[in-house]
């Protein structure tokens, strides 16, 4: 069954492209044979997706999705395309080639499976509006089905890069020929702005992979007698399983090599004599350059984060590189539109969660949760306040793609499980209802040949079925409790709302983003008053009756519909289906913004003075003695004298950055500790001035806005200067403390 499935999966890619081809041949004179092939092959990918997704679901509801690990595929097929590595006999693993990887996962199956409804429904919007060309419509609509089903199914990521690609192109020509007055400049607009962001995210695939094959990674050497600690390792691989799982090994063993030179550090000191002192230096040194290899990829993160960021922004699209959307909207063809908003630009959300994030873990947290985070909400009332501006229903719906797309960036971007369910169900939802709204507006249009709201009013009583499912699927957009919208907003704003990431406020965010909610609703229901209710109002037409909907628009809304009111009703197997997958994602997310831990034994055991023990967070002078005696600092006066710098450098050393709960919170113990652990009152060119600590320190920790620990530090100056017991010595210094208290916590409101 499983090698069945497996074929469906490649045919999914082969019979739209075959199709395309045989549409393409039947030419200009047998339109209706070109219908009809086009609706056959979009009928049957239908069929096979439905098949492949009963299969997974019932795998991973049965219980299999347990053993998941990782982004590994299920119904796989890997075929070589380019070998670049020749066989090794030295090694089993597969040579280094390019190749046709596709399959099926949790993130991928339900894009799958609404691309092929939605092709079924653009080909029979398609039947009577397009007249003109009808060969080279359909095969390019079946061109972009392929590309389109290719980029969810790949899991190579040049194959992945390629079908990303290769959706400009038949968009391109559907706007271009078929579209509306303004048509030429919108297709050169939309062709402009995704090839130039897709050429920069070009650069940050190639990074990705340059990175592990050139660079390498670092990893413990088992060899005591070898020169180094530790031993660099390269590889060439170009699959996105293999290159998240690089990721991972090297930011795990990144912390091992460190643990390795900590070792070498140790038997250093104690050495019996200065021979083997020395060459233990020389092994430290040279364990030491190889490393960097590992600590330049941590680095480099974020140039590559930034450049693949780039070209899926544009594709989402997120606030300010919107400004294509709209035009394209507009001036393409219904089809065209539907496919646009319901499956084109989730290409880019699949990008973020696909790539961006396993592959850049740290600075998904550190730089795209805080950036890609407000980013979404201001693209959510933007968006919203822009749509309640249109006079063209159209032009409408393009503007709420913008505000409800940010609602998947932010759930996403809140890294973790609740955010990323919602972020993917929210993928689904909006391709259903806003490709529902654009097939309603298509159809509203082919009858009276307007878009402007104004033109409309009372239609609700001349046209009663069309104005139901307008009313329904309005009802969806707007996230009615009981239909898809409304699950997927809330998970998105919980999510947003217990978002563990500390570079973002996310109860603010979510609160924000809530008010876009509010916003959908009043467009969208202002626009079905204006349109169907009220007095009527209908537009000018000549040479026909205007009828309600018939039986094919009837026959394609209805799956739509369908779908809406399960995934509404019956959300958890969607979400159960795709959980392993998200619950991975949201693993590495809080693997990077937590650090990897340490051993129990490590965490819970005495420390020790080589630094390392996460239980010593909570004593900035264990802290600084950790450090002075780690890196032999004691001699460096460019350093000691900046205790803040200490800290600072054994918190990013330990990945320490996450404890919120220690006694930096008390400035009064902060001051006292070091100076007398340190015995640091007679170096006064270490802590002159115990005001400067405290403030440099709770700075650095984010600390300045803590009132309690300010008022602590008023209340105690004498104390917090370690002064009980030696008035006379350091009188000067408490003196100083004690007139400068609000400007050593940097709270001068308390005055």
């Amino acid at each position: 069954m499983t090698e069945t499935l497996s074929f469906f999966v490649v045919a999914l890619i082969a019979l739209p492209l075959l199709s395309a081809i045989g549409v393409a041949v039947l030419g200009p004179r047998r339109a209706d044979a070109v219908r009809w092939v086009s609706l056959g092959s979009t009928l049957l990918s239908l069929v096979l997706s439905v098949m492949i997704a009963w299969g997974f679901a019932e795998s991973r509801l049965g219980g299999d999705g347990s053993a998941v690990k990782g982004f590994t595929p299920a119904m796989p097929t890997k075929v070589d395309l380019l070998q670049l590595e020749k066989p090794s006999t030295d090694s089993e693993a597969a040579p280094a080639a390019i190749r046709f990887f596709v399959g099926i996962d949790g993130l991928n199956i339900w894009l799958v499976l609404l691309t092929s409804l939605l092709m079924v429904c653009s080909i029979l919007s398609s039947w009577e509006s397009i007249q003109d060309r009808v060969h080279e419509y359909y095969a390019w609509m079946l061109v972009l089905q392929m590309a389109m089903v290719g980029v969810f199914l790949s899991f190579d990521i040049i194959l992945f890069y390629v079908f990303f690609e290769l959706t400009l192109v038949p968009l391109f020509f559907l706007i271009g020929i078929w579209g509306g007055p303004q048509r030429q400049y919108a297709a050169r607009k939309f062709f402009i702005f995704t090839l130039a962001g897709s050429l920069i995210t070009l650069l940050g695939v190639l990074g990705a992979i340059l990175m592990f094959s050139t660079v390498g990674y670092s990893v413990p050497n088992p060899d005591k007698m070898a020169d180094s600690g530790v031993k660099l390792e390269t590889k060439l691989t170009f699959s996105i399983p293999e290159l998240v799982d690089l990721t991972q090994r090297v930011l795990r063993q990144a912390r091992a090599s460190d643990e390795v030179v900590r070792d070498l550090k140790a038997q250093r000191d104690q050495a019996a004599n200065e021979a083997e002192k020395n060459q233990l230096q020389r092994k430290i040194d040279l364990t030491e350059r190889e490393v960097r290899g590992t600590e330049f990829w941590q680095r480099v993160q974020f140039w590559i984060f930034l450049t693949m960021m780039v070209g899926f922004a544009v594709k989402v699209p997120l606030f300010p590189v919107h400004t294509w959307l709209p035009l394209a909207h507009t001036e393409a063809p219904t089809a065209g539109s539907v496919l646009l908003a319901g499956v084109l630009l989730k290409i880019g959300t699949y990008g973020f969660l696909r790539l961006c994030i396993p592959l850049t873990p740290d600075a998904s947290v550190n730089f795209g949760a805080p950036f890609l985070g407000w980013l979404a909400v201001i693209g959510i009332i933007y968006g919203a306040f822009c749509a309640l501006q249109q006079d063209d229903i159209k032009k409408m719906v393009a503007y709420s793609s913008v505000s409800h797309l940010g609602f998947c960036i932010l759930g996403m971007f809140a890294l973790n499980e609740a955010g990323i369910a919602g972020s993917l169900l929210q993928m689904v939802n909006h391709g259903l209802s806003t490709g529902a709204l654009f097939l309603l507006v298509g159809m509203l249009y082919d009858r009276y040949h307007t878009r402007k709201i104004v033109d409309y009013g009372g239609m609700g009583a001349r046209l009663k079925l069309l104005a139901v499912a307008f009313v329904f699927i309005t009802m969806s957009s707007v996230g009615l409790p009981g239909l898809n919208g409304f699950v997927g907003e809330v998970l998105v704003l919980l999510g947003a709302y217990g978002s563990k990431v500390t570079t973002i406020n996310g109860p603010l965010l979510a609160s924000l983003a809530a008010l876009g909610v509010i916003l959908g609703a009043w467009y969208m229901l202002t626009l079905v008053m204006k349109v169907f209710f009220g007095e009527v109002k209908e537009p000018h037409h000549e040479g026909h009756a205007i009828s309600d909907l018939d039986g094919r628009e009837i026959a394609l809304l209805v799956p739509i519909a369908l779908c809406c009111l399960a995934i509404g009703l019956f959300p958890q197997p969607f979400i159960e289906t795709a959980e392993p997958e998200i619950k991975y994602v949201a693993a590495l997310a809080k693997d990077a913004r937590e650090g990897y831990k340490e051993k129990q034994t490590t965490q819970s055991g005495p420390a020790d003075d080589r630094g390392g023990a996460l239980s010593l967070t909570g004593d900035p002078c264990r802290l600084v003695r950790q450090v002075k005696q780690f890196d032999r600092l004691e001699g460096a006066p460019e350093i000691v004298p900046d205790p803040c710098r200490l800290v600072r450098q054994v918190k990013q050393f330990d990945r320490l950055e996450r404890s919120a709960s220690s006694s930096f919170l008390d400035p009064c113990r902060l001051v006292r500790q070091v100076k007398q652990f340190g015995r640091l009152e007679g170096a006064p060119g270490i802590v002159p001035d115990p005001c400067r600590l405290v403030r440099q320190v709770k700075q650095f920790d984010g600390l300045a806005a803590g009132r309690r620990p300010a008022s602590k530090l008023l209340h105690l100056p004498h104390k917090a200067a370690g002064v009980e017991e030696a008035r006379g010595v350091l009188h000067p210094l408490a003196i100083k403390l004690l007139h400068l208290p609000h400007k050593a916590a940097g709270v001068g409101a308390l005055g």
